[in-house]
């Protein structure tokens, strides 16, 4: 069951009940049965003091967790390791789309789209970003909400409050419309199965 808080223009979803981070990692990487090696660069505790020194945040334990467990999650989410030159690494992420340039509204000059305090936390597949909104840190649980963006100002109408949350919700999506061998199980870990 999904409960949904209005916030604003977006809606924040919190699910009624909390999976353990190694078991959603588990049901994602049941998703890509393709992937058995360990991702070369997990999260270091370098590479973590460095990213978080950069992007002034504090990446939420979850977040870390998940993607030092999951032999997979380099499909989806941005590098968190010590590869700092790779396309999809986080700090070159961001970068990259702080860049990203609209004419304004209604004409007249140019103007950055993506708003500052977002840092894209997915690989961006579409041109398309789910991002941590630094702007709205909760310290009860050490998280960001987690918000879709599209350039030029595209934003989508649905919000997490913590990253467990949000990887659930997209487990469960993607294992409910696959056909590959894995999404039984994903689906039973985080709960439709």
């Amino acid at each position: 069951m999904l409960i949904r808080f209005a916030r604003g223009n977006a809606n924040r979803t919190t699910t009624d009940m909390t999976i353990p981070i190694a078991d959603l990692a588990r049901a994602y990487d049941a998703l890509h049965p393709e992937t058995t090696d360990p991702w070369p660069f997990p999260p270091t505790a370098s590479s973590i003091r460095r990213i978080n020194e950069a992007l002034s945040i504090q990446l939420p334990a979850s977040l870390i967790q998940f993607a030092s467990v999951s032999s997979a999650c380099h499909h989806w989410l941005a590098s968190l390791g010590e590869d700092d030159d790779a396309h999809h690494h986080i700090l070159r992420m961001t970068s990259r789309t702080r860049r990203f340039r609209r004419r304004m509204l209604g004409g007249g000059g140019w103007e950055y789209v993506k708003p500052v305090a977002f840092v894209p936390i997915n690989r961006g597949h579409d041109h398309d970003y789910d991002c941590l909104d630094a702007d709205a840190f909760d310290p009860s649980t050490g998280e960001y909400a987690i918000q879709y963006w599209a350039p030029p100002r595209m934003f989508g109408t649905q919000r997490f409050d913590t990253f467990a949350n949000y990887i659930t919700s997209h487990i469960r999506a993607w294992a409910k419309h696959s056909r590959r061998p894995g999404s039984a199980t994903a689906l039973s870990i985080v709960g439709l199965g």
